[in-house]
């Protein structure tokens, strides 16, 4: 999940968010997960990893909100 936000953030993030140059990735011709499934795609893979991230965390003993906040904010980064 943490890669494919990062391969997201390098098309679509905002350089003053992010503090990197959009695109660098495919300028260096490195295969992306956005490369591989379009924005879209990789939006709606990493929603697929969230769910399965808090399904799992139900199985876990405990409420498990920090580790459901650690997957949010992994998925939601914008730098």
């Amino acid at each position: 999940a943490f890669q494919i936000q990062d391969d997201l953030l390098d098309v679509t993030g905002d350089v003053a968010t992010t503090g990197k140059d959009q695109g660098i990735d495919a300028a260096a011709g490195k295969a992306t997960v956005v490369g591989l499934l379009g924005v879209e795609g990789a939006r709606d893979r990493l929603q697929v990893l969230r769910r399965s991230a808090n399904e799992g965390l139900k199985a876990l003993p405990g409420d498990g909100r920090l580790l459901r906040a650690v997957v949010d904010f992994v998925i939601s980064r914008s730098n």
